[in-house]
């Protein structure tokens, strides 16, 4: 496999074509209508065009978006996070849509009792021979055996609760894409394993074609080595790689690691999709993944979903809403974000 192949990502109409170079990533959803989607946290101003998922805490934030992708018994299984942190769960909203369903957060040591009630809804009573997992991220200091025991406890007989988990973060995002990887080619993105924003950046959009069908997988590295764990997976399934993103800047993961990524897969399959900040890479993921730059116009995305870039749930949270996701401060509308959306929208969205 080398420069000159083109390496396509489908599901249905929506299609991601990697060409030349990586020259060009085409859009992968195609729509009529701006519907902004904001979640708890952000003081900016609903309208005709908003809709605000939101909770009391990040809790309910969570199970406010569940509600909004899934009918009651609609989802074929829950990913469960650790609500206080991110490490095991940020490749979590990938998972999730591959298997179909939410991903929810719950406190280290004990299963939240909203958060029950949300699992239960989604998975619905069973019927036939239909197995549902409810997948538990991260290991027993994530999420501890008390909240495995009551997941346990609460789901009906006919149903699998797993936990899916590493001897760490690095090795935890490797076993979630092991659950991920059925189908080839693979698709990779490599992403900072010690902040989130920009593994949250890239998750809607692999979680979107994780959810067609495709192997997409977000994988974690050290700034300036890549991990053992990656390294090996990365070998392991050199032969089925179209491609790796790298998301982020030099400082979050260095050439060193892009070098790294070469010698291991065996070809130059690295890009890199980074901005000056961590608001400036989310545009630039919508901009090279979703193929949404200064050339769309109002019929190309049907909804963008925004979160408050200095903490990690919420965003973690509306990965699984597969929609492009941009990052904002919590009091106005970023800088850099509403520049972006007004060469895309310079009359608006009317």
């Amino acid at each position: 496999m080398g420069y000159n192949q083109t390496n396509t990502l489908k599901g249905g109409e929506k299609i991601v074509e990697r060409k030349s170079k990586f020259s060009k990533i085409i859009p992968m959803l195609i729509a009529s209508f701006l519907l902004i989607v904001l979640f708890a946290s952000l003081s900016l101003a609903d309208s005709a065009y908003t809709q605000r998922l939101s909770g009391s805490d990040r809790i309910e934030t969570a199970i406010s978006i569940s509600k909004h992708l899934y009918n009651h018994g609609g989802a074929t299984a829950v990913v469960l996070a650790r609500s206080d942190d991110f490490p095991d769960a940020l490749a979590g909203a990938v998972l999730a849509a591959k298997m179909g369903g939410p991903l929810l957060l719950t406190p280290s040591t004990y299963l939240d009792p909203r958060t029950e009630d949300e699992m239960l809804r989604v998975l619905g009573v069973p019927t036939g021979s239909v197995t549902k997992t409810v997948y538990l991220l991260g290991g027993q200091m994530a999420l501890s055996n008390d909240v495995m025991t009551a997941v346990e406890d609460a789901i009906p007989g006919a149903y699998v609760a797993t936990r899916v988990a590493g001897a760490n973060r690095f090795a935890t995002a490797v076993e979630i894409a092991r659950l991920i990887q059925d189908t080839t080619p693979t698709f990779f993105a490599i992403a900072y394993g010690y902040d989130f924003p920009d593994a949250l950046a890239i998750s809607p959009f692999f979680a979107s074609g994780a959810a067609s069908g495709n192997a997409c997988a977000i994988l974690l590295t050290r700034s300036d080595s890549l991990p053992t764990e990656t390294a090996n997976y990365l070998a392991e399934t050199s032969s089925t790689v179209a491609w790796v993103a790298v998301i982020g800047g030099e400082l979050a993961v260095s050439n060193n690691v892009m070098s790294e990524i070469t010698q291991t897969v065996g070809w130059p399959v690295a890009l890199r999709i980074s901005g000056s900040n961590r608001y400036q890479t989310a545009i630039e993921v919508s901009k090279n993944m979703w193929g949404i730059d200064t050339t769309a116009t109002t019929s190309t995305v049907m909804e963008w979903v925004f979160a408050r870039g200095d903490t990690f749930p919420d965003a973690l949270a509306g990965g699984t809403m597969q929609k492009p996701l941009l990052l904002t401060t919590t009091n106005s509308l970023q800088n850099d974000v509403k520049n972006y959306l007004l060469t895309i929208y310079p009359d608006g969205c009317a």
